[in-house]
């Protein structure tokens, strides 16, 4: 009987200290509008949003575009120059870039993101990729190649950027979609067919 009254009086000495705490406490503070829309601006501003893919691809293929100046003819009367993009492939300063770009240049200049320019000449090339394989006389010290990889990962739908110079202005973006694989192309221009062409719906230079 001892025990249990002992066990009785410690129930009630805990229930009225409950009791009191309860009532010394301050009442729950009612959150306005206000006090919400605070609170959500303050997180989304502490909130720092990841880079896009688009942005984080252009920042890491820039330093190795190349700006490609094709001086097609001069006269007294007028001179004609052909514009392009191209990339650099290794430490040497190899640059790949389109054939239709430098095919009927008598003279190739280059110009490096850094602003170093050069001449160039092309060195190889396949009509039926419209690719041209050019090499620079001059190199920046702290060239850096692009990182390339195969065509054979790609799927449609997967994500594009396109980079480049389209018409003179530099470092311009665009992004879009693999529309397509394995296409074929029968230009009206030359007549000749390209082959195992990557179709997208990024926005370039036609």
């Amino acid at each position: 009987f001892h025990n249990a009254l002992l066990v009785g009086a410690g129930i009630l000495i805990a229930m009225s200290s409950l009791l009191v705490y309860d009532m010394a406490k301050p009442p729950p503070q009612r959150l306005t509008q206000r006090d919400i829309n605070a609170a959500v601006a303050r997180a989304l501003a502490s909130a720092t949003p990841k880079p896009s893919y688009a942005s984080r691809a252009y920042e890491i293929i820039r330093p190795s575009l190349v700006r490609i100046e094709a001086l097609v003819s001069k006269t007294e009367a007028k001179t004609e120059v052909g514009l392009g993009s191209g990339v650099v492939l290794d430490d040497s300063g190899t640059i790949l870039s389109s054939l239709h770009v430098v095919r009927d240049a008598v003279e190739l200049r280059v110009v490096f993101a850094d602003g170093t320019e050069s001449a160039a000449q092309v060195i190889a090339s396949q009509p039926e990729n419209d690719l041209a394989v050019l090499r620079p006389n001059i190199i920046p010290d702290d060239l850096l190649p692009a990182t390339l990889t195969s065509s054979d990962t790609l799927h449609v739908g997967d994500e594009v950027v396109a980079v480049g110079n389209p018409f003179g202005i530099s470092n311009s973006l665009s992004a879009g979609v693999v529309s397509g694989l394995a296409r074929r192309y029968r230009s009206p221009k030359t007549g000749e067919t390209l082959t195992n062409l990557i179709q997208f719906d990024a926005a370039v230079n036609p």
